[in-house]
């Protein structure tokens, strides 16, 4: 969870693999965002190379930090929040 604007992002590795003929291009997108409405979600994230060729692998790094926006946050008291990641791969 957040921390009263200071923190390190939660960070996760997925690998990729391209099993086709073609190379391939790799998106990501977070969508359906519920937090509470002092804090801010971000989501980063890098490819270790894109597109990827066919037969070949890359890792996805995504972190998702969510800051607070105000002083209205209370350090230690529980929250909701929930999103959705897709991850899409199309031809290059």
């Amino acid at each position: 969870g957040p921390l009263d604007s200071v923190g390190n992002p939660a960070t996760t590795r997925l690998t990729l693999r391209n099993d086709g003929n073609v190379p391939i291009n790799v998106t990501v997108s977070s969508s359906n965002v519920n937090v509470p409405s002092n804090l801010k979600f971000n989501l980063g994230t890098t490819i270790e190379s894109n597109p990827i060729a066919p037969g070949k692998s890359a890792d996805l790094y995504m972190a998702i930090n969510m800051v607070t926006t105000n002083t209205n946050f209370v350090a230690q008291e529980p929250f909701s929040y929930s999103f959705d990641i897709t991850v899409t791969a199309a031809q290059a």
